[in-house]
Protein backbone atom coordinates (compact mmCIF):
# COMPACT_ATOMS: atom_id res chain seq x y z
CA UNK A 1 0.00 0.00 0.00
CA UNK A 2 1.21 3.49 -0.87
CA UNK A 3 0.35 6.54 1.16
CA UNK A 4 -0.01 9.79 -0.75
CA UNK A 5 -0.53 13.27 0.69
CA UNK A 6 -3.67 15.00 -0.52
CA UNK A 7 -5.20 18.46 -0.50
CA UNK A 8 -8.92 18.93 -0.95
CA UNK A 9 -11.15 21.94 -1.28
CA UNK A 10 -14.71 21.71 -0.07
CA UNK A 11 -17.63 24.09 0.06
CA UNK A 12 -20.66 24.15 2.27
CA UNK A 13 -23.81 23.19 0.33
CA UNK A 14 -25.28 26.70 0.58
CA UNK A 15 -22.17 28.12 -1.11
CA UNK A 16 -22.40 25.93 -4.22
CA UNK A 17 -23.93 27.51 -7.29
CA UNK A 18 -23.52 25.55 -10.50
CA UNK A 19 -24.25 28.70 -12.53
CA UNK A 20 -21.18 30.58 -11.31
CA UNK A 21 -17.75 30.28 -12.89
CA UNK A 22 -14.51 30.20 -10.86
CA UNK A 23 -12.07 33.07 -11.14
CA UNK A 24 -9.11 32.61 -13.44
CA UNK A 25 -6.64 32.80 -10.54
CA UNK A 26 -8.44 29.91 -8.83
CA UNK A 27 -8.04 27.75 -11.92
CA UNK A 28 -4.35 28.72 -12.06
CA UNK A 29 -4.00 27.65 -8.42
CA UNK A 30 -5.67 24.30 -9.07
CA UNK A 31 -3.47 23.74 -12.13
CA UNK A 32 -0.32 24.46 -10.12
CA UNK A 33 -1.40 22.05 -7.40
CA UNK A 34 -2.23 19.36 -9.97
CA UNK A 35 1.14 19.75 -11.70
CA UNK A 36 3.02 19.83 -8.39
CA UNK A 37 1.24 16.62 -7.38
CA UNK A 38 2.29 14.95 -10.62
CA UNK A 39 -1.24 14.27 -11.80
CA UNK A 40 -1.59 12.83 -15.31
CA UNK A 41 -1.36 15.24 -18.24
CA UNK A 42 -4.82 14.15 -19.41
CA UNK A 43 -6.32 15.23 -16.06
CA UNK A 44 -4.46 18.55 -16.15
CA UNK A 45 -5.70 19.13 -19.71
CA UNK A 46 -9.28 18.74 -18.51
CA UNK A 47 -8.73 21.41 -15.87
CA UNK A 48 -7.42 23.83 -18.50
CA UNK A 49 -10.61 23.37 -20.52
CA UNK A 50 -12.87 24.47 -17.68
CA UNK A 51 -14.51 27.87 -18.15
CA UNK A 52 -13.44 30.71 -15.85
CA UNK A 53 -14.06 34.40 -15.46
CA UNK A 54 -11.68 37.28 -14.83
CA UNK A 55 -11.77 38.55 -11.26
CA UNK A 56 -12.91 42.19 -11.43
CA UNK A 57 -11.02 42.90 -8.19
CA UNK A 58 -7.45 43.16 -9.50
CA UNK A 59 -5.97 43.61 -6.02
CA UNK A 60 -7.65 40.44 -4.74
CA UNK A 61 -6.50 38.53 -7.81
CA UNK A 62 -2.92 39.71 -7.28
CA UNK A 63 -3.04 38.71 -3.59
CA UNK A 64 -4.43 35.28 -4.40
CA UNK A 65 -1.84 34.65 -7.11
CA UNK A 66 0.96 35.74 -4.81
CA UNK A 67 -0.32 33.56 -1.98
CA UNK A 68 -0.51 30.55 -4.33
CA UNK A 69 3.01 31.20 -5.63
CA UNK A 70 1.84 31.98 -9.14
Amino acid sequence: DNIHPAVIFTAKPHAVNMHLLPYDWYQEKILKLAKDAGLPDSYIAQITLMATKVDPDEQRAARRRKKAGL
